[in-house]
């Protein structure tokens, strides 16, 4: 399923789970965590309630409930006190381990690089992304994405995370062009996709696990399952 991407002046990225292996990146640095710091429960049960409060806390935080203190200490805390630990300081500590050992995992999605190599040869690219400032360039540097992206856009510097428009908008103004001058490419069907057809963006929904589309009330412009197939659309960005 495709349609026409021509006028594209600039090309957006989500980062996690997109072009960073977010979900591979977290499980390894979690494992470290509750290895390190003995962490209460089995892996795989410690790693499936931290996933739940992890998911509750950044939904509060997309809908302006929490800061990005806040994300921090509750998903660790919450995960804690689940196994019957109350220890806000033992939470923080193990959430500044976290945060020191997960940017740094090494785990891209299959065809990154490459990727990023043809589309930057015909278009400015940009990230516009949902994270904290120090990881999410952490994530860049030691991933050796950076040099990619003239645009970069993070939740925190721009007070505003997806699908919030202001951060979309935000994005355009940095790039000088109209939303349907721009494309904008993600993995997350609400956060991604449909909070940039809001505004008018052309979409590319990142669909690797190939899951279904029926929450689109209107369908991306295109669909792909591997990130090689976006430089095959190269020539409609022309």
């Amino acid at each position: 399923m495709s349609q026409p991407l021509d006028h594209i002046r600039v090309i957006f990225f989500d980062l996690d789970d997109t072009l960073w292996d977010h979900r591979h990146n977290q499980e390894a640095a979690l494992a470290i965590v509750h290895r390190e710091l003995r962490l209460p429960g089995d892996f795989s049960e410690f790693h499936g309630i931290y996933h739940r409060e992890n998911e509750k806390a950044w939904a509060k935080y997309r809908a302006g409930e929490f800061d990005a203190e806040s994300v921090r200490f509750q998903r660790y805390y919450r995960t804690l006190l689940h196994f019957g630990l109350d220890d806000p300081a033992f939470a923080r500590e193990a959430d500044r381990l976290y945060r020191d050992i997960y940017p740094r995992q090494p785990h891209l999605r299959a065809g990154a690089h490459e990727t990023l190599t043809l589309l930057s040869r015909s278009h400015p690219l940009g990230l516009i992304t949902n994270g904290f400032c120090a990881s999410q360039n952490t994530k860049l540097e030691t991933s050796g994405l950076r040099g990619y992206f003239r645009y970069l856009v993070f939740s925190e510097s721009a007070g505003s995370p997806k699908p919030q428009p202001q951060i979309f908008r935000y994005a355009l103004s940095l790039a000088g062009c109209r939303a349907d001058e721009a494309v904008y490419i993600g993995d997350d069907p609400v956060n991604d996709i449909r909070a940039a057809q809001v505004l008018g963006w052309r979409t590319i929904f990142y669909n690797p696990e190939d899951r279904q589309q029926a929450c689109f009330a209107t369908p991306p412009d295109a669909v792909v399952r591997h990130l090689g197939e976006i430089a095959r659309l190269l020539p409609a960005f022309t």
